[in-house]
């Protein structure tokens, strides 16, 4: 689910991250934007997959879990591709929403921008976007629960 409200973050090198609200006429999935310190629009940002093991995949609760039934404690992110007739052919991890900005951090020797990234409900992962190319490297770590 896309935020109430914008959010506005400063980052480094003269850099101001929005995260537009569901408010505004920007809609998910690209519903933030980096702009220069003159205002001037550097990117749009579009939200990413999600990447982590958890969230794509889920946590199974074997205990409850039954052959004809399963319990799940995180359910998967997965979009099911089918074909004409039905049949699953793929699955895509799922797009989530961009939550927050939360900390710069430096990986292997270069700075990302740390960004929350929801499945719109009660769970969530950081991502980290690369401020001069604009893209989320391929880097992600589970967050937790809301």
């Amino acid at each position: 689910m896309q935020v109430h409200e914008n959010g506005e973050y400063e980052l480094p090198n003269n850099l101001k991250l929005i995260i537009y609200g569901k408010n505004s006429k920007h809609k998910h999935p690209k519903n933030a934007a980096l702009y220069y310190s003159d205002e001037t629009l550097k990117c749009w940002i579009e939200a990413p997959c999600f990447k982590s093991e958890k969230m794509i995949h889920g946590i199974k609760n074997e205990e409850y879990s039954k052959p004809e039934r399963e319990v799940w404690i995180i359910h998967p992110h997965k979009d099911k591709v089918k074909n004409f007739w039905g049949k699953l052919i793929e699955e895509k991890p799922q797009q989530g929403f961009l939550e927050s900005f939360t900390k710069m951090k430096t990986i292997e020797g270069q700075e990302y921008a740390e960004i929350m990234i929801s499945d719109g409900g009660a769970y969530f992962e950081f991502q980290y976007l690369d401020l001069e190319t604009c893209q989320f490297i391929k880097t992600a770590n589970w967050g937790g629960r809301f």
